[in-house]
């Protein structure tokens, strides 16, 4: 009788519709003995354990026929489907990666370390506990690196640069954060759909997405600010309604979206400033932050100002940017 064995599935589905793309994949197991029967997830067919020994095993696949898989080795079977729905053509493709082994998904995911790090990039994180401690060195935490993990908090290095977009999204338990000096930029969904209530900004801070803190109870604590201000530094959101809108003294940066806040076809009110005055703190506007603003038509800006080519694509003041690019040689 073979040991217990295990096979490792990795599935990807993906459908093509028109030149768009859309799928999911996932990973999961079976423990198997000889003659089981299993079904491929997204495939109507089931698949059969024909022979199993202590480190092989071989695997009748539907339409595919028999597969002969060593501990530790692992085979790629590919599926493809064209058929007619509603009328266009549906190029639908199934790739399954199956991989033998002697250790359960959960096993071997507790037997591979914390933490996956590559020139200073933490890529993956496999958090231990409800403390998750990142290295001295890692300057970089990268796209989805602690993803939907269980992680109550969260220690960082004070040699990090930057937070990657969704790296800790959905986090769910994750409530203490304290970023380090030296940090300069929180990418796109870095902090959303966690419990975080409170943070710091560092002053080495100079970009914050506008979707950073989508879904936490600290922004559904401040959003609805006449100026929703971060640090004393990031003017993040503008829900006012006035013709002449005055950005308070101190603001440095106009983050992205930061007077795009409102649903434009949601909000019955909805209007936009005719003028902004800035103050001489602003350094720096980012990305689409007067996006929509089609009733702006003066601004204060200054030829010193580190401005984005998008800031105010859709607005008013869209041509008036260009010619004030234009004055100072440069092109949107």
């Amino acid at each position: 009788m073979a040991k217990k064995l295990y096979l490792h599935i990795k599935w990807d589905e993906t459908r093509e519709k028109n030149g768009s793309r859309a799928g999911d994949d996932g990973i999961y197991d079976v423990e198997i003995n000889e003659g089981d029967e299993f079904k491929l997830i997204c495939h109507l067919k089931k698949a059969t354990v024909t022979k199993l020994t202590d480190d092989e095993v071989t695997l009748d696949i539907p339409d595919k026929g028999e597969y002969l898989l060593r501990l530790n080795e692992t085979a790629t079977i590919r599926y493809s489907d064209g058929h007619q729905s509603c009328g266009d053509w549906v190029d639908e493709r199934l790739t399954y990666e199956i991989k033998l082994s002697n250790m359960s998904l959960d096993e071997y995911e507790a037997s591979l370390p914390e933490f996956d790090i590559k020139d200073g990039v933490l890529i993956n994180a496999r958090p231990k506990g409800e403390v998750a401690v990142v290295p001295e060195g890692v300057v970089e935490i990268g796209h989805k690196a602690f993803c939907e993990t269980k992680i109550k908090e969260v220690v960082l290095p004070s040699t990090l640069k930057k937070i990657s977009s969704f790296a800790f999204s959905k986090c769910r338990y994750l409530k203490r954060v304290t970023l380090p000096e030296g940090l300069e930029e929180l990418g796109f969904y870095a902090l959303s759909d966690t419990a975080i209530e409170e943070i710091n900004f560092p002053r080495s801070l100079r970009y914050i997405d506008d979707s950073v803190f989508r879904g936490t109870p600290f922004l559904k604590r401040i959003k609805d600010d006449r100026f929703v201000i971060l640090g004393e530094r990031f003017l993040y959101g503008y829900n006012g309604y006035d013709d002449t809108v005055e950005i308070p003294d101190g603001v440095e940066v106009i983050c992205s979206c930061a007077f795009d806040s409102r649903e434009k076809d949601k909000d019955y009110y909805y209007v936009t400033p005719k003028k902004i005055i800035l103050p001489d703190s602003v350094k720096q506007i980012d990305g689409c932050a007067f996006r929509y603003q089609y009733g702006l038509r003066e601004i204060n800006l200054r030829a010193d100002m580190d401005i984005s080519a998008t800031a105010f694509d859709k607005s008013g003041y869209e041509e008036s940017f260009k010619a004030f690019l234009a004055a100072k040689g440069e092109k949107k």
